[in-house]
């Protein structure tokens, strides 16, 4: 249940800071999935400094400490040009193998070797105050600077779980990210409380608890929607030409989200292949960032007799063509196996296309009867639904769709009900209430 305790007038303590982790986004630079969130939250400091009366900072680690950033610190980050065109480049010339090592040893030297340009001083929380966690938390020693500081300082930690795919399904990762994952969801005395972005995650975060996560069933937990509108940096009318040719006079279909193995990219390859054996009239756009394990799917897509014909990929696009491309699609696939929400979907409804959906859980709970779902054990039933998607009704009118600003707004407004509750259980509070009323 979502309580707007800015309009409701519930009576609740606030503390004086709530300083917002982004540190994997700003060192990376990254757009899509988590850091694609953490973006959108942090554009939204001063709406929740104005709607809510409680400082909001963002923060990274350096050296172990938490320095302040400003929003624009944060939005303006990119990854370097070079990087990225180098990147492009050696995806096309190397051996898929020989691409991936070289990439996946770069990003570790990168984040080894990474130090913020920016110069201030470490932040000095007050007792109470929180730090809210909505970045890759299993990395750059996020929990052990979080230790340090509960010890210190007196603050709550509360953290945001986009999923727990890693620890139900490690065979869609490398190894490290499993391991890194599982090593920190352990240490259940850092966090004392968890925002989530759906009520799939609940289920599958409470069922973890009955086994060796033991901890876990003792912590707080409330639900969150994600936002669904895109708002790109310039209005510009100058889109990627290449990209204007190709949605030109075509059907298109979308695909948007990291190559990577539960995005199930392979399945709806298998489904237009079949497809385009009979008929050449439908494009299929694969829009995300190369990821792990998908040598064979990215070798697939290029050595595809289809590719630049019916079968187009882009791995680094900005927000401006990405709504070009929701705008002009006549229907959004999102085929994942698992997912913990699933920004896709809800970007797509936001956009009014048509969505054909994998039948999992997670997409019933936010997509409820806009989606043309298909079964996961057949591909007849994908290629069904690409045959016969039609445009929608307008289903907006019937469909709450969640704003970046209602997020923002729901985020903190649940994250403030939690902290109201560990307050009530904290023995340190308590004492402190009473020793007041003396």
């Amino acid at each position: 249940m979502f309580f707007d305790l800015v309009n409701c007038g519930v009576k609740v303590e606030k503390p004086k800071n709530i300083f917002i982790d982004c540190t994997a986004t700003y060192y990376t630079g990254l757009n899509t999935g988590i850091q694609r969130v953490v973006r959108n939250i942090i554009a939204r400091v001063d709406y929740i400094e104005t709607n809510f009366g409680i400082k909001c900072t963002p923060v990274i680690l350096k050296e172990g400490q938490f320095i302040p950033i400003s929003k624009e610190d944060l939005l303006n980050k990119k990854p370097d040009p070079k990087v990225l065109k180098a990147k492009v480049l050696l995806s096309k010339i190397l051996p898929s193998k020989v691409y991936f090592f070289a990439k996946n040893l770069y990003g570790r030297l990168f984040l080894f070797f990474a130090k913020p340009s920016i110069k201030a001083n470490p932040i000095v929380p007050q007792k109470g105050d929180i730090i809210l966690g909505i970045d890759v938390f299993w990395e750059l020693g996020l929990f052990e600077a979080i230790i340090k500081y509960k010890k210190q300082f007196g603050i709550f930690f509360i953290l945001l779980i986009y999923d727990i795919i890693p620890l139900m399904f490690p065979k869609y990762y490398r190894d490290q990210t499993p391991k890194k994952f599982k090593a920190n969801f352990k240490k259940t005395d850092v966090f004392d409380a968890i925002v989530t972005t759906s009520h799939a995650n609940v289920y599958q975060i409470k069922k973890l608890s009955e086994n060796e996560f033991s901890g876990i069933s003792k912590k707080l937990i409330d639900v969150f929607s994600l936002g669904s509108d895109i708002k790109p940096l310039t209005q510009s009318v100058n889109h990627n030409e290449h990209i204007k040719d190709i949605v030109k006079n075509s059907k298109i279909f979308l695909m948007v989200g990291t190559l990577e193995p539960r995005k199930n990219h392979d399945f709806v390859l298998d489904a237009f292949e079949k497809i385009w054996e009979n008929d050449l009239s439908k494009k299929l756009i694969i829009v995300g960032r190369i990821g792990w394990l998908c040598e064979n799917t990215l070798k697939r897509i290029k050595s595809s007799k289809y590719y630049n014909k019916n079968l187009f990929m882009f791995n680094f696009l900005n927000d401006e063509d990405l709504s070009y491309l929701y705008k002009n699609a006549t229907a959004v696939i999102v085929a994942s196996t698992i997912e913990g929400f699933g920004l896709p979907l809800a970007e797509a409804m936001y956009y009014n296309v048509p969505v054909i959906a994998s039948d999992i859980d997670v997409f019933r709970e936010i997509g409820g009867s806009y989606p043309i779902y298909f079964n996961l054990s057949s591909i007849d039933s994908l290629v069904d639904a690409i045959n016969n998607v039609k445009p929608p009704a307008d289903k907006t009118q019937t469909i709450k769709l969640t704003t970046w600003d209602d997020s923002a707004t729901q985020l903190i407004d649940k994250t403030l009900i939690l902290y109201n509750q560990l307050r009530t259980n904290s023995e340190a509070f308590n004492e402190k209430s009473t020793d007041n009323r003396h």
